[in-house]
């Protein structure tokens, strides 16, 4: 197994796009270090974990993710996706109450 250091993790998630340095220090703090790693936790569940270490998490972020793991701009979702988008964050939010 090959060990990168936080400085390579770190420039490998902000080669994404939509990642740069805040979202990829936000996405090492819940354990997400790499691109395959985001890929595989997916959308929401990534999210989701931002959420629970910061419950200030927006949606602005959420599309972020989604574009990330689609590897385009988050300008670029297409409106059907946005709108499942929104309504997953509503619930999330939701169900911090």
């Amino acid at each position: 197994m090959i060990f990168m250091t936080n400085q390579q993790q770190f420039e490998n998630l902000t080669q994404l796009p939509n990642i740069g340095f805040v979202l990829a220090k936000r996405l090492m703090e819940v354990e997400i270090y790499a691109p395959e790693e985001l890929r595989n936790i997916g959308i929401e569940n990534t999210f989701l974990r931002l959420q629970a270490a910061d419950p200030g998490a927006c949606i602005q972020e959420l599309y972020a993710i989604a574009g990330a793991i689609k590897g385009i701009r988050s300008n670029d979702l297409s409106s059907e996706e946005k709108a499942e988008l929104k309504l997953f964050f509503a619930q999330a939010k939701k169900n911090l109450k």
